[in-house]
């Protein structure tokens, strides 16, 4: 039978853009969705309790100018508390001649319902951005998403633990406002994600993982000078897994390389993900 596993608040959602000059799609490239967030093990929900989550990302690549860019990002979630504020710092290297330490002030609100039965695991998700971060035009960096936004996600994993194979995919679509200091809305986003995944144990999987992100609508309004330009971008790669006790603590980590292809208004790059994610407090029954 089917049952409603959860649905949890997400308190921290940190995008960053690195602005390059070229005409890019959505304004200066900024997505308030993060590709490659669902893809291995997409439709599974997580028991409730209070998770620590350490993504290290790295994006090198460009469009008519060179941009490398490192970030680390340490995002505590708890399903069973609301949707909070509060700060992030990041640091940002760009071009290897410059460093921007800079406070972070986001607030995402999160909301997910998760199902499953026998090998298949299927959830529905809402994530609506709060524009209350610090935000300016001018600067080289734009550290929080400056308009309403709001993403629906549907994700689904089918796996079989017999034989140890996985498939998951996500779909979703972002509906942007305007970002009222520029007079500029965002088109519709619509994005995909996918996995292919062979669980070698229950602590080792190898396969392969990739997004592909495609505006449905163009940017419009008077701050869109450059017209109803619309953005495209396509990653694949492979994908890594691996688990294990840390004093008696288990500790789940995830190792990925997305190429980036078909690209289209946007800046074109290689991305390298590492997460650990480990449980500070799980109910026990």
């Amino acid at each position: 039978m089917l049952r409603a596993r959860q649905a949890y608040a997400l308190l921290a959602l940190l995008v960053f853009s690195v602005r390059c000059n070229g005409a890019e799609a959505a304004e200066n490239a900024t997505n308030f969705y993060i590709l490659w967030l669902k893809t291995t093990m997409a439709g599974v929900t997580p028991p409730p309790g209070i998770y620590l989550t350490d993504i290290n990302y790295f994006y090198a690549g460009g469009a008519t100018g060179e941009a490398a860019v490192g970030i680390t990002l340490r995002r505590l979630a708890n399903p069973n508390l609301p949707p909070r504020q509060f700060t992030l710092k990041a640091d940002i290297n760009l071009n290897a001649d410059a460093e921007l330490t800079a406070p972070l002030l986001l607030l995402a609100l999160n909301a997910l319902i998760g199902w499953h039965e026998g090998n298949w695991h299927w959830n529905l998700n809402a994530l609506l951005n709060v524009p209350i971060g610090p935000w300016s035009n001018s600067s080289v960096t734009s550290l929080s998403i400056h308009r309403w936004a709001f993403d629906t996600t549907g994700a689904v994993t089918w796996l079989d633990p017999k034989i140890g194979l996985e498939l998951s995919s996500a779909v979703g679509f972002t509906f942007n406002g305007e970002n009222p200091s520029t007079d500029y809305t965002t088109g519709t986003e619509f994005h995909v994600e996918w996995a292919l995944v062979q669980h070698f144990s229950k602590t080792f999987a190898l396969g392969f993982d990739g997004y592909h992100y495609d505006q449905i609508t163009g940017d419009s309004g008077p701050g869109a000078t450059l017209g109803p330009f619309e953005g495209r971008v396509t990653g694949i790669g492979p994908v890594m897994t691996y688990s294990f006790n840390f004093a008696k603590i288990p500790v789940s980590t995830q190792w990925s390389y997305f190429h980036e292809f078909d690209v289209e208004n946007r800046a074109q790059g290689d991305v390298g993900l590492l997460t650990v994610s480990l449980p500070l407090s799980v109910p026990r029954h």
